[in-house]
């Protein structure tokens, strides 16, 4: 079984990726003065990433606490 991650945890996976990413993969993201800005590269760069995979349907393997939850039956079986 495969869920959809929300737009929430999706932005914080790449934010992860771009925090831990080298000067020089950021290099090209630089503010008005010419020098890096690392987080504001960070959140352009994620939310440009974020926008291009908005046609896209990703999914992920669901942890244990999502597995457990299930779904409830509408109507129980009475008399249990």
């Amino acid at each position: 079984m495969m869920i959809r991650p929300d737009n929430r945890e999706l932005e914080q996976a790449i934010s992860i990726a771009l925090t831990t990413a080298p000067n020089y993969a950021l290099r090209d993201a630089f503010s008005p003065t010419g020098k890096l800005n690392r987080q504001v590269a960070i959140q352009t760069l994620t939310a440009r990433v974020v926008a291009a995979l908005r046609p896209y349907e990703l999914t992920r393997e669901p942890n244990a606490y999502e597995v457990g939850r299930g779904t409830l039956p509408l109507f129980p079986e009475e008399g249990r």
